[in-house]
């Protein structure tokens, strides 16, 4: 993409007096001019609030593509947990799977943990949940409780990058 190009996208993005300077210096570092441009535009046209400085520390600061995180704000993904199984107080054996609808929360890319760490603390959080279950029967008949217990466990998203839009049981037997 041209420099001329460059700032007609950025003006798109109203993000005013974009200095070619402040470009060039984050492209001298490795930044990625055009992806950042681009994500300031889809920003805005989706409605989120994205100034151009947060981008360029995004870019700067992690190892994702700032374009692929706006997108991801735009367009929540859903990973799954592997089967947990556990012992229900009665000692009977129960697996469970979950599904996870994840959106990148834009102002804490910086530093925060990916989905692979969500995956495991909902993964602790179902080996916990089937632990204080009586029996198998309370977790059949309800499998809500489950997404009820690890959606009030604020630990779960408290250094994330995602928002947890939903946890549901795919899988319990």
């Amino acid at each position: 993409m041209k420099k001329s190009e460059l700032n007609i996208n950025a003006d798109k993005a109203c993000t005013m007096d974009i200095a070619i300077e402040q470009l060039s210096q984050h492209a001298a570092v490795g930044g990625k001019i055009e992806n950042v441009v681009k994500a300031v535009v889809v920003a805005k046209n989706a409605g989120i609030d994205l100034p151009f400085s947060t981008a360029l520390a995004i870019d700067a600061a992690s190892k994702e593509n700032i374009l692929n995180l706006v997108y991801g704000r735009i367009h929540p993904r859903v990973v799954e947990t592997k089967t947990v199984k556990a012992d229900c107080k009665d000692g009977r054996k129960v697996a469970v799977r979950a599904s996870i609808a994840l959106r990148v929360n834009l102002m804490r890319v910086i530093g925060g943990v990916g989905a692979e760490t969500i995956i495991a603390r909902v993964s602790e959080g179902i080996l916990c949940c089937i632990g204080k279950a009586n029996n198998y029967n309370e977790l059949l008949s309800d499998p809500g409780v489950i997404s009820k217990h690890l959606l009030v466990r604020q630990s779960i998203t408290s250094d994330s990058m995602y928002d947890i839009l939903s946890i549901d049981i795919v899988k319990i037997k």
